[in-house]
């Protein structure tokens, strides 16, 4: 397979390849906003180039039997279908139960529904004819295919089905695939060391923050070949601002770039502008997610966003904060880690969504 360069995960690249080529299948995991899906969506880039078949997949979409059924579907029959008078020949071959309908319309062009119909007692057999279809399509056309099921600790939340078990029973020659996980303690609950053998899967890569020299060579690279203007403490300060993670980078040297464009510079200013412009897209989005909380667990996400999340047990914090008890901060901040609006490091506790942070402390801080 050839390879592509992928900012600062060039081994990790090299080493979920090797994997796939091997027939084997690869877990990956750390904490959000890491890079992992950018990670997986370069790597999808190269199985195309060399005619294997990559379906994504998010498993946050699938929050209930039939969601994941009739969305994993989907992604199955439009990966498949090259034309639009493929898409029922495909789904009659390969799923007999569902009833596909095309969508037609200016704005977003063609799409698919996926109707089944069925009840709750048909769900089971369904998912196993389901994830069994990858590998009847290898088996028909020899050509490789790799799924990748993204944020897959999500799928511990289905009750009925256990997809795990349902991968494990159809894994055969010419189908690996890429397990993506951001919960460290649901993962090793959902993938325990016993599953890795039984699983096949033969590396298990735990992302790493970018070196801070590669971030700054990455930012520096981009701003040259636009021919943008700089100096040394402005690629500082936006690593900084960001701590270190490579998708908040991303996001906010987008915007820098289109305003050192007009002016062929940037400055300290330009981190700032373009980070309120990417919060202010946001509102409407941040809104819904914060009216979704409780009080109590507003109060504690505004306080965490205040003060970090390194003292929340501890009696100020709790009184300066109007947090009311001890046993009332872990019953919010449990909430909260469910929603994946925080997460727990060595550090404490921490927003997940660093332009959500920084909404809130816009808003009422």
């Amino acid at each position: 397979m050839t390879n592509t360069l992928i900012i600062g995960r060039k081994p990790e690249n090299e080493r979920i390849l090797s994997a796939i080529e091997n027939g084997g299948n690869v877990l990956i995991s750390g904490p959000v906003y890491r890079g992992k899906t950018y990670l997986v969506q370069s790597i999808m880039e190269v199985l195309s180039e060399n005619s294997v078949i990559p379906i994504y997949f998010n498993c946050m979409t699938g929050f209930s039997e039939k969601a994941f059924l009739e969305l994993f579907s989907k992604q199955i029959i439009k990966k498949i279908s090259v034309k639009l008078k493929n898409i029922f020949e495909e789904s009659n071959k390969y799923l007999p139960n569902i009833r596909p309908k095309i969508n037609m319309n200016s704005l977003h062009g063609v799409d698919i529904r996926i109707d089944y119909n069925i009840n709750n007692k048909d769900i089971s057999q369904y998912l196993s004819e389901l994830i069994k279809v990858p590998t009847k399509i290898f088996d028909d056309t020899q050509q490789k295919i790799v799924v990748v099921f993204d944020e897959f600790q999500m799928v511990s939340q289905l009750t009925r089905i256990n997809i795990k078990d349902l991968i494990r029973k159809s894994l055969g020659e010419g189908v690996s695939y890429i397990f993506v996980c951001s919960k460290q303690k649901e993962t090793e609950q959902i993938i325990q060391k016993k599953d890795l053998k039984r699983m096949n899967i033969i590396d298990v890569i735990e992302l790493e923050t970018i070196p801070k020299e590669i971030l700054f060579t990455y930012i520096e690279n981009h701003l040259k070949n636009n021919h943008i203007k700089y100096t040394p403490n402005i690629i500082e300060r936006l690593i900084s601002v960001c701590s270190e993670e490579i998708s908040f980078i991303r996001k906010i040297l987008k915007i820098m770039i289109e305003k050192g464009l007009i002016f062929k510079r940037v400055s300290l200013m330009d981190i700032s502008d373009s980070i309120r412009e990417i919060v202010s897209s946001y509102e409407d989005i941040f809104f819904i997610f914060f009216n979704s909380l409780s009080e109590h667990q507003k109060n504690l996400i505004i306080a965490i966003a205040n003060f970090g999340g390194q003292q929340i047990f501890k009696g100020d914090f709790i009184y300066q904060n109007g947090l009311v008890s001890v046993p009332s901060v872990q019953t919010s901040i449990s909430a909260l880690m469910k929603k994946n609006f925080v997460y727990k490091d060595d550090g404490g506790y921490k927003i997940t969504d660093f332009f959500f942070k920084e909404w809130l402390m816009r808003k009422f801080i």
